[in-house]
């Protein structure tokens, strides 16, 4: 095995909660509506876990390998479904590199939707335009700076956007221009609490 092949470790299986279905639920109604929504809670209840889980983001590393992304093994045609960028920013993640990152992460989403569109029908890729992610779910660490950043591509790609995350970034929800939802993801299985706020411009 190189370097560069994805590891071929064993993938630790994923339990499906009702915890996890609400929080898929989430998820498909910042997609379908093209919402900003906010996922929070304490450390260790599984936010980051349901996220990639949710993105499919542990099979796509699976097949291009860990950051950048680049091995480039086949999917398989009933892989995915490809709709979804999940994206982990960096220590340092400035306006500039949560762009160039969040653009080289959609355009790696999409370059696999293409992929497995071509498998199961050859014409497909001419006859229709290159399937586009519709949600994009950034994790914990993002800076207050780079925040407008991520608002800036929410606008141009006209997508769904989910910010994982505690502190300061649920406190700065009125400044992002646009419906918002928050999910509060909690230890018990029963204790969910999910609202829809306006704060349109």
């Amino acid at each position: 095995m190189t370097s560069a092949q994805p590891s071929a470790t064993a993938p630790v299986e994923f339990i499906v909660t009702q915890e996890y279905l609400r929080f898929a639920e989430f998820c498909d109604a910042c997609r379908e509506a093209r919402y900003i929504g906010l996922c929070y809670g304490v450390p260790g209840v599984g936010k980051t876990v349901s996220a990639r889980q949710y993105a499919h983001w542990d099979e796509l590393e699976s097949i291009l390998g860990p950051p950048p992304h680049r091995f480039g093994t086949v999917p398989r045609p009933d892989s995915g479904p490809w709709r979804t960028v999940f994206y982990t920013p960096g220590v340092v993640n400035t306006p500039r590199t949560v762009e160039r990152e969040l653009d080289g992460l959609r355009g790696t989403v999409m370059g696999l939707a293409t992929r497995v569109a071509y498998l199961g029908d050859p014409q497909a890729v001419v006859r229709q335009p290159r399937p586009a992610p519709e949600l994009v779910i950034v994790d914990e660490g993002l800076k207050p700076a780079s925040l407008e950043q991520v608002r800036d591509f929410y606008d141009r790609h006209h997508v769904g956007l989910v910010l994982i995350g505690i502190g300061w970034i649920t406190e700065k929800a009125g400044a992002i221009r646009a419906a918002v939802l928050a999910h509060r993801l909690r230890a018990s299985l029963q204790a969910v609490e999910r609202t829809g706020t306006a704060s349109r411009d």
